[in-house]
């Protein structure tokens, strides 16, 4: 699943609904502060809905000055993403029981021209019957999605994190390649870093399989990249 940009998902929302210029955002406003649910956790506290869903009370801190915040929620299972608009800093909303899910808030004032993004954070909602949990899909450290940098020794360096509430991470598959669906690069690789040696100048596109030892394997995003001389 491809990562919408911020500017992208902006347009999509306020083009309809606001007379927003995109070149004149600006990005001013502090960031909103994700409190819950925890980053790399298992929520447990969700009001249990039925056999298959619970409620989960989201909560970010205050950002000065704004006039609404937009909550992104992406189910890492599935890869549907939602999105709500609360006026407060937090949302109740009702969930898939034994789910990774992942979450962000943008901020926006002045009509939206003015915006702000939290980081991400990962957790699983709790659910019966599970024995063992599935790797956090890897996430990018360098590069990152859609940056730009320098050929080095004639290749590239990426290097990513992925966490598990197991703490049982095997390996790693690394697909990469000019197509924007990459195709596998390195099988069973130990480290979460690697070296690409022969690429030419050009736009990359790449993603991380996570895998355990209870046999789980998740897929990262595809990030992309562009190498300049």
């Amino acid at each position: 699943m491809k990562k919408m940009t911020l500017l992208g998902f902006l347009f999509i929302l306020f083009s309809c609904e606001r007379d927003v210029d995109i070149a004149k955002l600006t990005f001013t406003l502090e960031k909103a502060e994700l409190i819950f649910p925890e980053d790399q956790s298992e929520c447990t506290t969700g009001k249990i809905v039925s056999d298959t869903e619970s409620e989960i009370d989201f909560n970010w801190s205050d950002v000065d000055g704004a006039e609404g915040y937009i909550l992104v929620l992406t189910n890492l299972t599935s890869g549907e993403v939602r999105h709500f608009e609360p006026t407060e800093s937090e949302l109740p909303s009702t969930l898939h029981r034994g789910t990774p899910y992942s979450w962000k808030v943008l901020t926006y004032a002045e009509n939206g021209t003015n915006v702000s993004e939290s980081e991400t954070a990962s957790f699983y909602n709790a659910g019966p019957g599970i024995e063992s949990f599935a790797p956090f899909p890897a996430q990018a450290i360098s590069p990152k999605n859609e940056e730009q940098l320098n050929l080095t020794n004639n290749g590239i360096s990426l290097s990513w994190e992925s966490t598990d509430l197991d703490n049982d991470l095997v390996d790693y598959h690394v697909y990469f390649g000019d197509d924007e669906n990459p195709i596998l690069h390195t099988e069973n690789h130990i480290d979460n870093s690697i070296f690409i040696s022969d690429v030419a100048p050009g736009t990359y596109y790449w993603r991380i399989v996570t895998n355990d030892a209870q046999g789980n394997s998740v897929s990262s995003e595809i990030f992309k990249c562009i190498i300049i001389d």
